[in-house]
């Protein structure tokens, strides 16, 4: 019997890159056996993530395509499935650990719910059965308090809309006032001439890791030229800092890791952040899209953590320390259509 778990032939991925296909692997083949584990070793961005992504069918239509001869799971060729077929395989016959977990959860709803509709869909549990498995998982790896745990939501929170108070994120009634004057993230801002959007976020930190060091609202909009574009504006951030005042640049919060020792403190950055805030260049002609990005501070690379753990020296030629960062979802800007005018 053939100790091949996973066997892959001719794999292409191509992505959509301003109206263009380009090819970012080619013809990728290869095996994995029963108690083997196989790395795929590369520069950022040559296509390590995206064939894994591709293996499991998430490629998303409207960014790109993948194609395969063959990818073999056991007695099952994936490459022949239909998005049922693969959601049935997902999460029980194979799954993707992603490299971003702060962006894994959705903020609108909370840990428990998230966890225990991924276990009901693959296991078939009851909700009970379900939520007390999530516990088991949440208690596995560490989490103290894992039912408070399980009724709390991620902690990033994004709205749009044309009216928000610079006040609302101080009000204990933010996420109700905010959904009644505006859109979550993931929406696509109701149209409304003569004004520009307001964005109200709120962000806190992980409590197994570094505090935050900002809060930066990235806009992409189509420019002048007819080309994507994209503006980063720091919008809250940490401890006593001014922007520089000919760069506008905010200045480093700081570094606290020793990496010798792989260890980091909290004596730099905030446990949460917010703001409420106007874009200072909207243009009611230009199609945009904003979404938020939150920065912690300075903490060891994984890298750091390992060679300290394992005894061997830092790797040279890597960063040591890295700031995590989490992402939302995007809100949308679409101009109103002009209509034509009747000459009749």
């Amino acid at each position: 019997m053939s100790s091949i778990v996973l066997s892959v032939r001719n794999l292409s991925i191509s992505l959509r890159v301003a109206c263009e296909q380009v090819q970012v692997v080619d013809r990728l083949s290869f095996s994995l056996n029963s108690g083997e584990i196989l790395g795929l070793v590369g520069e950022s961005g040559c296509g390590k993530s995206i064939t894994a992504a591709a293996l499991m069918g998430l490629v998303p239509p409207m960014a790109g395509k993948s194609v395969a001869d063959q990818i073999q799971l056991g007695e099952t060729d994936l490459a022949q499935l239909d998005e049922a077929g693969l959601r049935r395989i997902r999460g029980s016959g194979i799954s993707m650990v992603f490299q971003e977990p702060l962006t894994a959860l959705d903020p609108v709803f909370t840990i428990g719910s998230q966890l225990s509709a991924v276990i009901r869909r693959h296991r078939g549990e009851s909700r009970r059965q379900a939520r007390d498995s999530s516990i088991d998982m949440l208690n596995r790896v560490g989490m103290a308090d894992a039912p408070r745990i399980m009724k709390s939501y991620p902690h990033l929170r994004f709205f749009g809309g044309w009216d928000y108070s610079k006040k609302l994120v101080k009000d204990k009634d933010f996420v109700k006032k905010a959904y009644k004057d505006g859109v979550p993230m993931g929406s696509d801002l109701p149209k409304k001439a003569g004004t520009a959007p307001t964005f109200a976020v709120w962000a806190l930190k992980d409590p197994e890791s570094g505090n935050l060091d900002r809060i930066q609202i990235v806009k992409g909009f189509i420019n002048k030229w007819g080309r994507t574009d994209e503006k980063i504006y720091d919008i809250a951030w940490a401890d006593d800092r001014k922007p520089d005042a000919k760069t506008g640049k905010l200045p480093p919060v700081g570094n606290t890791v020793d990496v010798k020792q792989a260890t980091y403190t909290n004596d730099i950055g905030d446990t949460q952040l917010s703001s409420v805030w106007t874009d200072p260049d909207f243009d009611p002609k230009q199609k945009s899209v904003y979404y938020v990005r939150v920065l912690e501070i300075p903490t060891p690379r994984w890298s750091t953590y390992d060679s300290v753990k394992s005894g061997l020296p830092i790797p040279k030629g890597i960063p040591a320390t890295l700031q995590e960062r989490a992402w939302s979802s995007p809100i949308w800007y679409t101009p109103a259509e002009k209509r034509p005018e009747n000459k009749w």
